[in-house]
């Protein structure tokens, strides 16, 4: 794998994170304060959590799409970006769904 297919899955990698971050942030994460509400469980108990995950967590699988496909060919397959692809689908995995399962 040479430089620029490294540099272009980085470059997706951390454009897929960081979306997959904000479209996972719930409104009411804004209201922890260490006091009253120490964290996600908290403030997902103590509001009415309007839960967008349905639409936002499909829209952030879509996005690691791209890196599923290239995994799957064997033109572009490499340990690096199996790798890639697999940090990023369990971080998508945890920021939707992951998180709130451990409050229950």
């Amino acid at each position: 794998m040479n430089y620029k297919k490294i540099t272009l899955t980085l470059i997706y990698s951390l454009f897929s994170f960081t979306l997959i971050a904000f479209l996972s942030y719930l409104k009411e994460e804004q209201y922890i304060d260490g006091n009253e509400v120490k964290n996600v469980c908290d403030a997902v108990r103590m509001f009415q959590v309007d839960n967008p995950r349905a639409f936002t967590a499909s829209l952030g699988f879509l996005l690691l799409m791209p890196l599923f496909i290239a995994c799957l060919s064997r033109k572009h397959r490499n340990l690096f970006l199996i790798v890639i692809t697999i940090a990023l689908f369990f971080w998508w995995g945890w920021r939707f769904y992951g998180r709130l399962a451990v409050c229950l």
